[in-house]
């Protein structure tokens, strides 16, 4: 991840968002991924309260996936509807949007704004 050619912001972004997904917890994510990443772009002259807003939205949207925990017990439990007829909503709620908002971040970061 810290070989991917743009922002670092970019490796930083990714590498949390797919071990959040893999975990299926954001926190877990950003607590495996920071400890290792964190060091290497702050070398690299990475803006700490970018790195830290860029991983915080991404760490949100992967972890959403339609196997994790959190919204299995969310369809089925609290809404009481299938996974089927809730997930495309619930993921584009969940995957979807902190996607685009991690773009724009990485994006605006990028242009010093």
């Amino acid at each position: 991840m810290t070989a991917i050619p743009g922002s670092p912001l970019i490796g930083g972004g990714l590498a949390v968002a797919v071990i959040a997904g893999l975990t299926g917890s954001s926190s877990g994510g950003q607590a495996i991924a920071l400890p290792l990443l964190a060091p290497h772009y702050l070398d690299m002259g990475v803006d700490p309260d970018a790195l830290h807003r860029v991983v915080a939205i991404s760490s949100g949207s992967l972890d959403s996936l339609p196997q994790g925990g959190y919204v299995v017990t969310t369809i089925r439990s609290i809404a009481g509807e299938t996974h089927k007829d809730a997930y495309p909503a619930f993921g584009a709620l969940t995957v979807i949007v902190p996607l685009l908002g991690v773009i724009l971040a990485v994006v605006l970061f990028s242009l010093g704004m």
